[in-house]
Formats: C-alpha cells, sequence, structure tokens
C-alpha cells in the first residue's frame, strides 16, 4: 500500500503540473485515481486487525480528496480556455470591424471634403451662380459649431454639478 500511495501522488503531481498534457487525460487519471481509492478501500476495511489501518484509511481519504480535486482543476481549465479561447476570437472580429468602420469613416470625410472644394471652386467667386449653395454650407458649419458648443458646455455644467 505505501508504495502505492507514493506512486499515486508521484503520478498526479507530474500530470497536474504538465501544461501541454491532454485535459482528457487528466480526467482518465482522476476517474481511475477514484476507483482505485474506492476499491483499496473495501479491500482495506474488510480487515478489521491490519495493522496501521487508520493510516491506510487516511492516506486512501486523502487520495479521493485529491482525485476530486484534479477533476474539478481539469473542468475547470477546459472551461476557462475555451472562454479564452472565445474571448480572443471576439476581440479580434471587433478589431477587425473598429478598422474597417475607421477606414469607410476616412474615405467619407475625404469624399465630403473633395465635394464641398468642388463646389467652392466651381462657385465662380462672390456673386456667382454658387453663391447660395456656399452660403448654405456656411450656414451649415456655423450650426455644427454652435451645436459642439452647446454640447461642451453642457459637459462643462454637467462637471460642476457632479463634482
Amino acid at each position: 500500500m505505501e508504495n502505492l500511495y507514493g506512486g499515486i501522488t508521484g503520478q498526479g503531481t507530474e500530470i497536474m503540473s504538465d501544461g501541454s498534457e491532454d485535459f482528457s487525460s487528466k480526467m482518465e487519471f482522476a476517474k481511475g485515481l477514484q476507483k482505485m481509492v474506492n476499491t483499496c478501500k473495501q479491500t482495506i476495511t474488510q480487515e478489521p486487525h491490519m495493522p496501521f489501518l487508520s493510516i491506510y484509511s487516511l492516506a486512501l481519504e486523502q487520495d479521493l480528496e485529491y482525485a476530486l480535486s484534479s477533476l474539478h482543476a481539469a473542468t475547470t481549465l477546459r472551461m476557462e480556455t475555451f472562454l479564452q479561447q472565445e474571448a480572443e476570437n471576439n476581440l479580434r472580429k471587433a478589431k477587425q470591424t473598429y478598422m474597417q468602420r475607421s477606414e469607410d469613416s476616412e474615405k467619407a470625410k475625404h469624399v465630403a471634403a473633395k465635394a464641398e472644394e468642388e463646389q467652392l471652386g466651381s462657385s465662380g467667386g462672390i456673386g456667382g451662380p454658387g453663391t447660395t449653395t456656399t452660403k448654405a454650407l456656411d450656414k451649415k458649419r456655423r450650426l455644427e459649431e454652435e451645436a459642439r458648443n452647446k454640447a461642451s458646455g453642457r459637459r462643462g455644467q454637467e462637471g460642476k454639478m457632479h463634482p
């Protein structure tokens, strides 16, 4: 029994510390350990006058606790690995979406600026046919600027109200 107990402990430490080992082998080890403990426990309890019975029983109880904790650890590691992979995939997709939207936004800004320049260039100067377009663009810019100023003013006031 002493060799069996020492062997089980040594194997368990090796398997649990090896991160590259397959999860299923860790779980199989723990399940096998549970079966072995239950079998040995039945054999030991049938011998009531066995020397060191309490020591063997304690060792088997510790092996059983170790098997249960190994199963729990392997299950937790499997779940954490799965969740980490899923999170990494979601992060990668979010970055790709962000980059695509940033590119689209830059393209839209460039096209808008180019269209604005073309409209200003085709106005033919002051009093020309594009004067109403220029006035409309100027009015639009003023309104956007006022909206930005109001928004930043509100943020400043909210900051003063909520210290």
